[in-house]
């Protein structure tokens, strides 16, 4: 199930799944977000080009694309953000 990622301002605004956070508008470091499973729980990828431990991001705050992949420790959720997108595995 695909489920189109929003942007919001803060975390009192994380309302649906796969709304987010953008963190640090000049130097994003971390992208924060309700699961887009439907489970309620936030998760956050680590942004780090250089770092190979962290997630890569394409650089569009408004359409965001992560890799590697997503897991969800928490519900097992399993996808990927794309463009945009969080696409279930």
């Amino acid at each position: 199930m695909d489920i189109i990622a929003r942007r919001v301002a803060d975390y009192e605004h994380l309302e649906n799944p796969g709304d987010y956070i953008v963190y640090d508008e000049e130097n994003v470091k971390q992208i924060t977000f309700l699961c887009p499973c439907g489970c309620g729980d936030l998760g956050s990828v680590n942004i780090n080009q250089s770092d190979p431990y962290c997630w890569k991001w394409n650089g569009d705050k408004d359409k965001p694309t992560t890799t590697p992949s997503i897991k969800q420790l928490s519900c097992g959720w399993h996808g990927y953000l794309t463009d945009g997108i969080f696409k279930t595995v």
